[in-house]
């Protein structure tokens, strides 16, 4: 599940940004646009169905329960890291590098 190697990443990031001295950092907000990963994430009880990513999800729920990180839902119509895992259009990859504050380099 992509949701749990984001997580992994983001806590990863935040230990390495704490050994360079920064201090009180802010929780890790994951915004993810799959309601029914955030379900999993969220709910503590397991059906058959999901017994194969269990797994990960024991860490993902470790992490919310720990308060290191929360997860929240956005649209797929407003998810801006689509331009990162996905092909679009020029307009919809325009906007999403806009609203992460990329910008071009002109050589």
């Amino acid at each position: 599940m992509a949701a749990s190697e984001c997580d992994k990443e983001a806590v990863y990031l935040q230990k390495f940004v704490r050994e360079l001295g920064f201090k009180d950092l802010a929780e890790i907000v994951i915004y993810c646009d799959n309601k029914s990963a955030l379900s999993l994430a969220e709910n503590p009880t397991f059906h058959n169905r999901s017994k194969h990513i269990a797994i990960r999800h024991h860490f993902v729920r470790d992490l919310l329960k720990n308060k290191i990180l929360s997860l929240k839902y956005v649209s797929t119509e407003n998810q801006i890291a689509d331009f990162l895992t996905k092909g679009l259009t020029k307009k919809k990859h325009q906007w999403c590098t806009e609203k992460t504050g990329l910008k071009s380099i002109d050589c």
